[in-house]
């Protein structure tokens, strides 16, 4: 089972990849070994993927990421100038708030070269239609 020491080795893997273009990770469903520290770490092996064009991040049922967690993800986006598309599962991540969806919402806008985003928060009941 993936725990928040697992994703930071599988992050830090990461780090000096720079030809790296695309990341597809799946993780779930209903682990409650992956929390905002993971997120972070993983956010913090992003940054210097210059090359990375496409991510897709599957957390669906991952009961311990909170708001916090999609923040320090949000973080990690920044000066990706390349990437294009964005595809992210965080159904049933029931600790998940308007506020969370919406810091990453606004985490997009300078992404000059993104295309395509998905972004699935079924079930996740903090989120109402106010974001």
């Amino acid at each position: 089972m993936m725990t928040d020491q697992g994703l930071k080795s599988l992050s830090d893997s990461l780090q000096g990849l720079t030809s790296l273009q695309s990341i597809n990770l799946h993780f779930g469903p209903s682990i409650d070994t992956i929390t905002d520290q993971g997120l972070k770490s993983l956010s913090d092996s992003l940054q210097g993927l210059s090359s990375l064009q496409s991510i897709r991040l599957e957390f669906g049922g991952c009961k311990m990421i909170t708001d916090q967690g999609l923040k320090s993800l949000s973080e990690g986006f920044q000066g990706l100038s390349s990437l294009q598309s964005i595809s992210l599962d965080f159904k049933e991540c029931k600790m998940i708030t308007d506020q969370g969806l919406k810091n990453l919402i606004e985490s997009f806008q300078g992404l000059s070269s993104l295309q395509s985003i998905s972004l699935d928060f079924g079930n996740c009941r903090e989120i109402t239609n106010q974001v």
